[in-house]
């Protein structure tokens, strides 16, 4: 939040709000189609259109034909290499630290 001190977290409510705010903005300057809980498969062009292949959940499959894409499925960051600590005063708030 703006003004608040430097080492303040967000709440989980002001997170959502920030991320809904997000949506309504792209959702006012392009098409939005949001497809949660859908699995990216793959994409092809053709003749100038992109042909997206997803699978929902319950295995059906769904394909949108657009003529942009984003590939921003965000299961695919992987996390940064832990630094080496070189104190044994030092705790890890990480889980794979």
């Amino acid at each position: 939040m703006l003004g608040e001190d430097r080492a303040y977290l967000a709440t989980k409510h002001e997170v959502l709000d920030h991320f809904a705010h997000c949506v309504d903005v792209v959702r006012g300057r392009v098409q939005l189609d949001e497809w949660f809980g859908t699995e990216y498969v793959d994409h092809e062009v053709v003749e100038g259109l992109v042909r997206v292949s997803c699978h929902t959940a319950g295995g059906e499959r769904r394909v949108a034909v657009a003529s942009r894409f984003v590939k921003a499925t965000s299961l695919e960051i992987k996390a940064n290499d832990t630094y080496p600590v070189s104190s044994s005063r030092v705790n890890s708030v990480t889980p794979e630290g």
